[in-house]
């Protein structure tokens, strides 16, 4: 079993940002969105192994957790600002359910 946190960045400049990460055997591709629709903050991720989606937007929300062909994403922590992303709140991934 393998677990891995992924290192995310708040803050104006990180709002849209890409980055890749190995997971596993895995070279994923990170696409991070930050928005604030109607004053409530938000940031969302796709990410793609070998060029195929295997996530797209999927809202990054306290204790939600997604199930992939690559293993199983949980986001954990506080609500997020546009500050705090990677600081009072983690994105987790594990091979389990792979």
């Amino acid at each position: 079993m393998a677990i891995k946190e992924i290192k995310l960045s708040g803050g104006a400049v990180n709002a849209h940002s890409k980055f890749n990460v190995q997971l596993g055997k895995n070279n994923a591709d990170f696409a991070l969105n930050y928005s604030d629709p109607e004053d409530v903050p938000c940031w969302s991720v796709d990410i793609s192994v070998n060029g195929a989606d295997i996530i797209n937007g999927m809202m990054l929300e306290p204790s939600s957790e997604i199930k992939t062909s690559i293993g199983t994403f949980f986001f954990i922590g506080d609500e997020v600002t546009l500050d705090n992303l990677g600081i009072n709140n983690n994105l987790i991934w594990t091979d389990l359910d792979a």
